[in-house]
């Protein structure tokens, strides 16, 4: 049995582990707002960083993804988006498996022709 978590920039899959934490998240591209009640906080995403790209970073203290990169977390690895905009990142045959959308499809359609496995793990 295959179980999945969908990912986009609203909503990251955060791993939490005993000494750092780790976090894939979808770039939104370009420089995003968001208003609280109590904060506003901008994010600005790096240029070499394309919209809907998948990045995996960790933490490096206890200030977290909440703090600033390179002192409180690292990016540690971006996969490309390829084209459809959309990820899961899941288990599916004892294998952690990354799969990215390739047209409006998606993952209701066929393995290499509307999605496909970008990255794998042997369990």
């Amino acid at each position: 049995m295959a179980q999945y978590t969908l990912i986009d920039s609203v909503t990251p899959l955060n791993i939490n582990g005993t000494y750092r934490d780790f976090q894939y998240y979808v770039a939104p591209g370009g420089t995003t707002t968001t208003t609280t009640p109590l904060t506003t906080t901008t994010t600005t995403t790096s240029e070499s960083v394309a919209d809907d790209d998948l990045i995996k970073r960790q933490t490096l203290t206890e200030t977290g993804f909440a703090g600033i990169e390179g002192a409180d977390w690292d990016a540690i690895e971006s996969i490309a988006d390829e084209g459809g905009g959309n990820w899961r990142v899941g288990v599916r045959d004892a294998h952690w498996v990354i799969d990215c959308t390739i047209d409006g499809t998606g993952f209701a359609g066929a393995e290499n022709i509307n999605w496909m496995n970008v990255e794998e793990h042997s369990l």
